[in-house]
Parts: structure tokens; sequence; C-alpha cells
């Protein structure tokens, strides 16, 4: 699946920033790369983005501390935060990471997980009105109906607990019932069942309590 999708790249170390940039292409992004917080800055105030993807820790700032600059100034794009640090130190980041709206990533990005994160931001960009449509006709509860709307969407576990006033737990909850129902093996194949069969199953039997 191709991809259209305008990414700004904010990576200072020049060997992972062409890898990246390789790996948009070839998922048919077009890719603008930067090493700097400064040149980003000067770029997203003369130019459209459908995604900022940018490290964590830069030599002149942090792509977090950007990202919530940008959030202040209204800007809404979907945003990917990249970090090379250990499972036990990046934990810290994921408060930050959900504060600043950005999905968060390891290094380095395999190509299967960079496609996941490109098709949420390409469903956050060009198909809101056809994720309400779509789910709306599902015979799931109103609430399972919003959690999936933001499954489909791209939304975190967090994002979707906030957004409804629940637990994490309660969406993963939702969200395992959900896959049950469609016999999903994953969330990108629930997503691809949910917005690209020509009839998800709009009959799902009774309803779950």
């Amino acid at each position: 699946m191709k991809l259209p999708l305008r990414v700004l790249v904010l990576e200072d170390d020049d060997g992972t920033r062409r890898s990246l940039c390789v790996l948009l292409r070839r998922r048919g992004a077009d890719p603008v790369a930067v090493g700097t917080v400064a040149d980003a800055r000067n770029l997203i105030a003369s130019e459209r983005f459908d995604v900022f993807l940018f490290d964590e820790r830069l030599g002149d700032g942090s792509g977090i501390a950007l990202l919530e600059e940008l959030r202040a100034q209204g800007q809404n794009q979907h945003a990917i935060v990249l970090s090379g640090l250990e499972a036990t130190a990046i934990a810290e980041l994921v408060n930050p990471c959900i504060d600043a709206k950005a999905v968060l990533a390891r290094k380095p990005l395999e190509p299967e997980r960079l496609e996941s994160l490109l098709t949420a931001a390409y469903l956050h960009k060009v198909l809101p009105n056809a994720i309400a449509d779509r789910v709306d006709r599902l015979s799931f509860s109103h609430q399972q109906k919003r959690v999936l709307a933001g499954v489909v969407r791209g939304d975190t576990v967090n994002e979707i607990a906030a957004e409804l006033g629940v637990q994490p737990s309660t969406v993963r909850d939702h969200v395992a019932a959900i896959r049950a129902r469609f016999n999903a093996s994953s969330m990108r194949d629930l997503v691809r069942v949910v917005l690209f069969s020509e009839d998800p199953h709009t009959d799902q039997g009774n309803r779950p309590a």
C-alpha cells in the first residue's frame, strides 16, 4: 500500500536520517529531512507536512519539546518520536509523548513498524469521515464503536482512554473483544477489515455485555 504523505524527518545522525528517507520513499511518502530543531522550525513556518518524524534527543534540543511547542501553536499533524534508549529508560518518555500527542517508537525502526505508523498517519489525514461512517454501521456498543474508531485513526490506548474517561485496561479489553469478533490476527488486520473490506460485518449478532 502506497502512502502519499509529506513527512518532515528531524534526525541529527546522517546515516539514520538517510535510512529513514529511503524507507519512507519505498512506501510512497515524500520525506523532507533536516538535522536540527532550528531547521525544522524554519521549514514548518513556510511549508505544510502531514507527518512529523522526530528524534527525541538532538544536538540543539528535543523532538518532544518541539512537538509541545507546535501543539501550542495549533499544529495537529500526526507525530512519531524516535528514541534509541533501552526499554527501561524509554518508559520515562511515554507520558511526555502522550502529552505531545505523539507515538513513541524505538530505534532502529523496522520497515514493518514504519509501515504501520504511516498507515495510521494516512488514516488520520484522509479518512476521518470514512472511519465514522464504517464504524457506525457495526453492531457494537456505543463505547466499543468509539474505541474502534480510535484504533482505526491510529490513536494510542492512553489517548482513547482519556477521550472516553476510562482506564487503559478497559480500552484493551474492548480491543481484545473487537479483534475476536472480527477474527483479526493483529491491529493492522483489524484496521484493514473495517476500512477496506467490501462489507465489514455489519451484523455481529448480539452485542457483548
